[in-house]
């Protein structure tokens, strides 16, 4: 159900609605910890994200890497814009998550996503 937020009335007489998105897909608590994301790196709120052996930094996680981007470890609590310099930010490590609030890079499978978090303490599935 749309939350009506009826303090923003636009000039047009409607009604700006805003509706939150559901990320929680069960009971407990989100869990979050600070990483830093590899510059030149930008993902939306809510991307699946993964470190990079190497450097020890967070990129978006690519099921088809091969350099530690292949195994998540987490969800952008918020959009992270890394362009230009290493950039510190919070991330989700636990918790119940809706699968399709989640961002997940174009392609990735069903089969994919349901392992994404194998070896985490995140569990996700799709609301009903």
């Amino acid at each position: 159900m749309a939350h009506t937020n009826d303090i923003h009335i636009a000039a047009s007489g409607t009604v700006d609605v805003y509706t939150p998105p559901k990320l929680r897909a069960g009971d407990g608590d989100f869990n979050t910890t600070p990483v830093i994301f590899l510059a030149d790196t930008v993902v939306p709120q809510y991307a699946v994200v993964a470190r990079v052996a190497a450097t020890g930094k967070v990129v978006a996680w690519d099921p088809a890497g091969a350099d530690g981007s292949q195994d998540a470890i987490g969800v952008t609590c918020y959009a992270v814009d890394a362009t230009g310099a290493d950039v510190e930010a919070a991330i989700y490590v636990a918790g119940y998550f809706n699968t399709d609030a989640l961002v997940w890079p174009e392609g990735a499978t069903d089969e994919q996503k349901r392992a994404a978090f194998d070896r985490t303490d995140i569990t996700h599935r799709k609301l009903y």
